[in-house]
């Protein structure tokens, strides 16, 4: 086999390896999406909010855009307790926010 061909082998099974990765780590994964709105329905920017989930404890946190919209991509299947603060307002809470297989849970808080 040339060092030609035996490269462009290599360099393609590299690109397969990296892509099944990819497909693997986004198998069991879900994404929490979401808006804050005040009591006036009024959009809130900069609330820090945060996905802890359930019997782990492990927690993503995301800060609302312009728009008062947040994300959490990628996180782990199972329920969830979202939070937002934001200084000024009440903590607003969410429980038992189920993330499931390549689905978005919507919480507006």
């Amino acid at each position: 086999m040339t060092s030609r061909r035996m490269w462009a082998s290599s360099a393609a099974l590299l690109v397969l390896l990296v892509f099944a990765t990819n497909a693997f780590a986004q198998i069991d994964t879900g994404v929490i999406v979401g808006r804050v709105v005040d009591d006036s329905g009024a959009v809130l920017p900069g609330v820090t909010v945060v996905a802890t989930q359930d019997g782990t404890g492990l927690a993503a946190t995301s800060v609302t855009n312009d728009r008062g919209e947040f994300i959490f991509p990628g996180l782990r299947v199972g329920v969830y307790v979202v939070t937002a603060e934001l200084q000024g307002f009440r903590r607003a809470v969410s429980r038992d926010v189920r993330v499931s297989v390549q689905t978005r849970a919507q919480v507006d808080l």
